[in-house]
């Protein structure tokens, strides 16, 4: 913990999401109860050490997502590969109750990770410890809310490379489109760097520009809680909207529908 709250101390500008999980065991109502105050717990404690709460969402995600060894572990004297998902099915292919109750330890776990790195940090002075921090129960993790821009435009929220970016929807678009405007921005942010461009960046980036129709790659892209790596996005000098794409980049996500009633993208759980 004393790692994290170094990490958030040098990284002013970070927001983050604690995940608290159980295992399988008892129902999903319990279960997401008992994470979320696990999860709350932990948001209060560093909030105690002086973490802006603005910077800290909780959520409890109960048993519905069973913990991926990203490293060989020992546990109560049992050891458990990397790659293994810890679900009940390998849990009941285990020998004896000893090395199944390590294997259900393993899932009850907090972890956190990086929602987006574009937090405005808050003068030194200004009182924190008193506010309070929205948590919310059972989230709809698969739904994800938009708004309309003019002209009746889907604008999606989404996290490039951990900024927050709005993204319009056009069902026909094949490709992710960035207008010229947005990727002189994104590299001064650092979001993306001129080796995230395909071809000579020194002719491309000639200039203080960028060359229309260049290609770079994001590293990670981000809707809700679904995400998505390396995705080539291209650049649109007679683009009029920061970014734009259809259904061809739209389903890397997942299976999805579009509620324009409700103004929601609904992904297939």
């Amino acid at each position: 913990m004393q790692g994290l709250i170094k990490t958030l101390d040098e990284n002013e500008t970070l927001i983050i999401e604690l995940a608290s999980h159980t295992d399988s065991r008892n129902t999903f109502e319990y279960n997401d109860i008992l994470s979320q105050k696990r999860a709350e717990s932990v948001v209060n404690y560093l909030i105690e050490r002086g973490i802006d709460p603005d910077r800290l969402k909780a959520k409890g995600y109960g048993k519905r997502t069973p913990r991926t060894l990203d490293k060989d572990i020992v546990k109560d004297g049992f050891k458990f590969k990397a790659g293994t998902v810890i679900t009940d099915q390998f849990i009941e292919s285990l020998g004896s109750t000893q090395e199944k109750e390590a294997a259900h330890s393993l899932n009850r776990r907090t972890e956190f990770r990086v929602l987006s790195r574009d937090f405005v940090p808050k003068p030194k002075n200004a009182a924190i410890g008193n506010e309070k921090i929205n948590i919310v129960i059972n989230p709809e993790e698969n739904i994800v809310n938009f708004t309309f821009g003019s002209g009746r435009t889907i604008e999606i929220p989404c996290i490039i490379n951990g900024f927050n970016r709005k993204v319009v929807y056009e069902k026909s678009e094949k490709i992710l489109s960035v207008s010229l405007e947005q990727a002189l921005k994104l590299l001064q942010e650092s979001a993306i760097s001129k080796t995230d461009f395909k071809g000579d960046p020194e002719k491309i980036l000639a200039n203080g520009t960028i060359a229309d129709k260049a290609v770079f790659t994001i590293k990670e892209m981000r809707i809700g809680n679904k995400v998505v790596t390396n995705v080539e996005a291209t650049v649109n000098s007679k683009l009029k909207v920061p970014m734009m794409f259809g259904d061809t980049i739209l389903s890397g996500f997942g299976q999805f529908s579009v509620n324009e009633n409700k103004r929601q993208l609904i992904f297939s759980k």
